[in-house]
């Protein structure tokens, strides 16, 4: 059941991100220099064509609220069409890499660029940064009930109990260390001398000793790293239909275009 509480809540974030309406005082766009478009191509994993749609969605969103050229926490949300929470607070961070509180394009295309085009252990990496906001290299089942109950609110009709989602977290949590002990033990035989040619990279994949044999009210990457790779389904978030990207920003350059002919 986790896995589905992780997944459906957040399932629509990225697809509202590219149904922003032009702001009403959105000044026309500069163009992106060659040298810039040259640039963003190098650094992220988006083409010439993905960039310059993805701009004009940054200029739509950042004048939503206040044309400065810029995308603040409450434009970010209201981009997502939902209100501000624990989740959008995250994510915004995520997106915010040098902490000023807002998002300017280089930004914006690198939160997307991992975000969207990273492999699976990437996203795994970065999905668990969500819960592991203090960088301590583990969460517990008090910090992701928190973040999935969070979740959860921002779905009109959904009504899920905190106690009920710290029980499904807890229960998870121990399902997946039990697990994991058993896989763990069936690789790495200790007492057989003849197990030792594995490879060192696939030791360094699974849970310490230390993170297993401790209580169930926490758990670190790696132990993450195998619930989600046993339903990867659960990242399904973090993908984003470039073809809906591309129809909103020709649909944004139609309007930008009508709106400068009744300027003249």
């Amino acid at each position: 059941l986790l896995p589905v509480l992780v997944s459906f809540p957040s399932v629509c974030f990225f697809s509202s991100l590219f149904q922003v309406k032009m702001g009403n005082h959105q000044s026309a766009p500069v163009p992106l220099k060659k040298s810039e478009m040259e640039e963003f191509a190098r650094v992220t994993t988006f083409n010439h064509d993905q960039i310059r749609n993805l701009y004009l969605h940054f200029k739509a969103i950042s004048a939503s609220l206040k044309d400065d050229g810029v995308i603040d926490y409450h434009e970010f949300c209201q981009a997502l069409s939902i209100p501000t929470s624990l989740m959008t607070d995250r994510i915004f961070s995520i997106f915010d890499l040098n902490g000023d509180k807002v998002i300017n394009f280089r930004e914006f295309l690198f939160g997307l660029s991992v975000f969207l085009n990273e492999t699976l252990e990437n996203k795994i990496t970065l999905s668990f940064k969500l819960f592991d906001n203090e960088s301590t290299g583990e969460t517990t089942v008090s910090e992701m009930t928190e973040l999935i109950e969070s979740s959860i609110q921002l779905v009109d009709g959904v009504y899920i109990p905190k106690d009920v989602i710290h029980q499904i977290v807890s229960g998870t949590f121990r399902n997946v260390k039990e697990r994991a002990k058993k896989y763990s033990g069936q690789l790495f035989n200790e007492e057989d001398p003849h197990q030792n040619f594995r490879s060192s990279s696939v030791r360094n994949m699974l849970p310490s000793k230390e993170m297993l044999e401790e209580t169930n009210d926490k758990i670190d990457l790696r132990v993450y790293r195998l619930m989600i790779k046993e339903n990867p389904a659960v990242l399904k978030w973090l993908e984003v239909d470039f073809q809906r990207v591309s129809n909103g920003a020709k649909a944004l350059s139609r309007r930008g275009s009508a709106r400068r002919k009744l300027c003249l």
